[in-house]
């Protein structure tokens, strides 16, 4: 607040429901927690991932663009998770070859609009061996490409199914205030980021239940939030998110309608607490 103190960065690590962003993991670092521990920004992206590998097991991770650097992308071959992440092509656009020697640039083209281009067994930088996959839909500006260590068709199709992550922040810094948050401490930082979290991913469960209700017109006793409802694309269904719906609109629910909407949200939330412990 005094426009001297440096803040934190943060990183988090969400898992899909829906379309929509439940946040599952995060960590905090500086420029002083850098000084501090030998420790960098790659170091700190990595120890994140190390974090969550028995938790996710063998499931890919998605990135944004942001993380295609080597020193990670090396790391993750050599520690076996498959991962997808999206290109940046702008001005610096990561450069990619034929072979190891980087002697036979290549140049990313698509031919036809809606249907991918696939270059297998190419070298980010010279050094990473990958998939790229571009596609170039009707109505877009740009063509969107990805990298990936798995089968190109695979997470392509994988990325199609990537979440909302802006509305997550979006409601996450208007609803919640999580960018408010002024502890210097980082221990109470991290308190408090896990609790405004938690409470996130309750109001999104609960929310999304609401909006079945009330937009799709889903009976309670039928509620199912691994699903998407069929509604009609003109469904107000479709403007908002639970936790927009649960904190702002604020319904005025019956009794016993209020109650099979939590016992669908409790059941869901347990699932996504509980299904992957393995012992």
């Amino acid at each position: 607040m005094d426009g001297e103190t440096k803040g934190f960065w943060m990183l988090m690590l969400a898992t899909p429901l829906r379309g929509r962003a439940i946040p599952f993991h995060f960590l905090t670092y500086s420029s002083r927690t850098f000084e501090d521990q030998p420790s960098s920004r790659y170091l700190e992206h990595f120890r994140a991932i190390q974090e969550i590998q028995l938790l996710i097991g063998k499931r890919p991770i998605v990135f944004e663009h942001k993380f295609s650097y080597r020193e990670l992308l090396n790391s993750l071959e050599e520690e076996g998770v498959h991962f997808v992440i999206r290109l940046h092509m702008g001005a610096n656009a990561p450069l990619f070859y034929y072979d190891a020697e980087q002697k036979h640039p290549l140049r990313l083209l698509i031919a036809h609009i809606n249907k991918p281009k696939i270059y297998r067994q190419v070298y980010y930088m010279g050094r990473v061996c990958l998939n790229i996959v571009g596609i170039w839909c009707y109505g877009f500006k740009d063509p969107l490409w990805i990298m990936t260590n798995m089968d190109p068709e695979a997470g392509l199709a994988l990325y199609d199914q990537r979440m909302k992550i802006e509305i997550c922040f979006r409601d996450l810094k208007s609803l919640l205030h999580i960018d408010k948050i002024m502890n210097k401490s980082q221990v109470y930082l991290n308190k408090m980021l896990a609790m405004v979290m938690l409470a996130y991913a309750i109001s999104l469960v609960v929310g999304e239940a609401i909006r079945d209700v009330q937009y799709a017109k889903v009976h309670p006793n039928q509620l199912n939030l691994l699903t998407v409802p069929e509604v009609d694309k003109c469904s107000r269904w479709f403007l908002f998110s639970g936790p927009f719906l649960l904190l702002k609109h604020r319904y005025r629910l019956n009794r016993t309608v209020l109650k099979r909407i939590v016992n669908a949200a409790i059941l869901i939330f347990a699932h996504l607490i509980f299904a992957n412990v393995r012992n």
